[in-house]
């Protein structure tokens, strides 16, 4: 766990970590459950297995950064290839991401060249899921989500889901942009154990963002984004409400006749 300012530059995988096992609510994470202003990670790479259980308050769990606590914070060029796996016995929140977690009220997080590469699974709970940024704040148009130039290629799995999202780039986003990013990892979220997908509302699978509430305050600009899921998802790219406030333009999606 660490708190405050670090800088981490150039972590080798040690292929005695095969596996990273938490039975506990937490912010979970191989290099830094928390971050705060300042802090910069860069041309890092994992492989070691994420696996998380939880039961209690909100969970954050992710790779690299499990939760960004205040101020800004840098994360560049840096490849997830452990598989990330959480269970949550009694339906609470979560953000869980492949490069990292959870952006804080009035905290901005910068994510460039980065790539996860592994399977994300999620059995139960109210989670937000990204393939890159599990979701930002909801709570204050100060939080800010910066993603460029990054991919996932993982599939996300989402099972027993009790609420929010997932998506191939990041969950949910109050503010920031995501500009030439692209997600071909299959996104799927069921209401059980995986017969029944989960289809209801605003949706639950997205290739891109899954959502984003704009409003004067929290402005998203999404530019030159990409997806090719092998199967069509409830909104190819994102849903968003009140997109006068944002920027939009330049999206491709690959193997749709409609």
């Amino acid at each position: 766990p660490s708190k405050g300012t670090f800088s981490v530059v150039a972590v080798a995988y040690d292929p005695a970590i095969q596996k990273l096992f938490v039975d506990m609510g937490a912010d979970v994470a191989i290099l830094a459950a928390n971050a705060a202003d300042g802090a910069t990670v860069q041309f890092c790479e994992n492989r070691a297995e994420l696996s998380a259980i939880y039961a209690g308050e909100q969970t954050c769990v992710a790779p690299f950064v499990a939760r960004v606590t205040g101020g800004q914070i840098n994360i560049e060029r840096c490849m997830n290839f452990g598989e990330i796996s959480v269970k949550n016995t009694q339906g609470k929140d979560a953000a869980i991401g492949g490069i990292a977690g959870f952006v804080n009220d009035d905290a901005t997080i910068n994510v460039d060249k980065c790539a996860n590469r592994a399977p994300i699974t999620v059995d139960g709970g109210r989670s937000n899921i990204g393939g890159i940024v599990g979701q930002t704040s909801v709570g204050s148009t100060g939080t800010v989500a910066n993603i460029n130039l990054c991919c996932n290629t993982g599939d996300i799995d989402y099972y027993n889901e009790a609420g929010e999202r997932a998506a191939g780039i990041i969950g949910y986003i109050k503010g920031g942009e995501i500009n030439y990013c692209y997600n071909t990892g299959n996104i799927k979220a069921y209401s059980d154990s995986g017969d029944t997908p989960s289809r209801s509302g605003y949706g639950k699978n997205f290739g891109i963002f899954g959502y984003a509430n704009l409003t004067t305050g929290s402005s998203v600009n999404v530019v030159g984004c990409f997806n090719a899921t092998a199967d069509p998802l409830e909104a190819e790219i994102c849903v968003i409400r009140n997109a006068k406030f944002g920027f939009f333009d330049n999206f491709v999606m690959e193997g749709r006749s409609e």
